[in-house]
């Protein structure tokens, strides 16, 4: 039922802030319905009890560890505890306040919900279907289990709104800081070097290219940096394959479509100015990486990172498609579409839902 309550909070508040005249437009009032969507969405997460999300009591405990440990303990190593010293010294600044685990929780609940509210700002604006794509491709229950690294996918998020402003310090700054949460953050700086050619059109074609280069050669690739991962951040999870394989379903259906839709944004897009469809080639990214965390441990991970790509790619999609009735036939089956797999994927057993204040 909780699930249910934020999809009905954006119905609710669609009919609240967009209706007029028996329309809705879903550009009115597009920042504060995002605002209040997050909010409820951060409510959701952060009072959930520890046995929601797969991570979740791990977290809880580590948070034990920290309380417990000596800032010269924390400042020992980039990786203390296992974890990297962003996440350390945000858990050690909260538990000056409270030892209690859920308070952390509150806190970086509301560090990942409200961080994203200005990315979906300046990239979409069709608020509701933002709101159901940032639902359902995974990005909010994501931060049910892998916390850390999903703020670290938010910072890298708004640090691409700051390369389009020209802001290239504040850019690096926040992927620096990404960093400090979860290493492998890193991987975005190549979108630096993506924004900075995708202007000449003719590199698109190889650029596109250079991404399923990776996808077919990602063993090599694996093989090159294995000793830079094992000597300095001990990500062998990364470099091995003993973990059960993960299996695609019904979801390569939706690969399939981010692809196909990310190809035509490219071919479209030829002429932007605010080079909207670059977003269509981390898009193909994000897919390659899942389909390579199907083979290898968790490299489905790294295409978290350009998962937020899907929101301003499917936003920009409907203003591609010059039929009128098409592009509303789109919008509105691409919000239901994602709606519908956001309920079906809380029906696994990590997302049964129970808050803590029922303990």
């Amino acid at each position: 039922m909780a699930y249910w309550i934020i999809i009905i909070s954006m119905f609710f508040f669609m009919i609240v802030l967009q209706m007029r005249n028996g329309k809705i437009a879903f550009a009115l009032n597009a920042n504060k319905y995002i605002l209040i969507v997050l909010a409820v969405c951060w409510m959701i997460a952060a009072f959930r009890n520890i046995s929601v999300g797969a991570d979740t009591a791990h977290y809880a405990k580590l948070y034990i560890n920290i309380c417990d440990s000596s800032w010269a303990e924390i400042f020992s190593s980039f990786k203390y505890q296992g974890q990297e010293i962003g996440w350390n010294i945000l858990s050690k600044l909260v538990s000056l306040i409270s030892n209690n685990y859920y308070l952390l929780q509150i806190i970086t609940s509301a560090i990942f919900c409200f961080g994203f509210y200005p990315f979906i700002k300046k990239n979409s604006t069709n608020a509701v279907l933002a709101m159901s794509v940032f639902l359902g491709t995974g990005l909010y229950l994501y931060s049910f289990n892998i916390a850390r690294q999903m703020i670290a996918v938010m910072l890298v998020a708004n640090a691409w709104d700051k390369l389009r402003e020209e802001k290239a310090r504040e850019f690096f700054f926040l992927v620096a800081l990404a960093c400090t949460f979860h290493v492998t953050s890193a991987i975005f700086l190549i979108v630096y070097l993506v924004y900075k050619l995708w202007p000449y059109k003719k590199t698109h074609k190889y650029l596109v290219m250079c991404v399923i280069f990776v996808g077919i050669f990602y063993q090599k690739i694996l093989e090159f940096f294995t000793p830079i991962l094992q000597d300095y951040y001990n990500y062998n999870n990364y470099l091995v394959n003993e973990r059960l394989k993960q299996t695609a379903g019904l979801v390569v259906l939706f690969w399939i479509v981010i692809v196909f839709l990310s190809l035509y944004l490219i071919i479209k897009g030829k002429n932007d100015e605010d080079q909207a469809s670059v977003s269509g080639l981390f898009a193909i990214f994000y897919v390659i990486m899942s389909l390579v965390g199907l083979k290898f441990n968790y490299m489905d991970r790294i295409g978290v990172y350009f998962l937020p790509f899907l929101i301003p790619m499917f936003d920009e999609i409907q203003y591609k498609i010059k039929n009128i009735y098409l592009a509303k036939t789109y919008m509105v089956s691409a919000i239901i579409c994602f709606l519908i797999y956001f309920i079906l994927s809380t029906q696994t057993a990590q997302y049964l839902y129970i808050t803590f204040l029922n303990y």
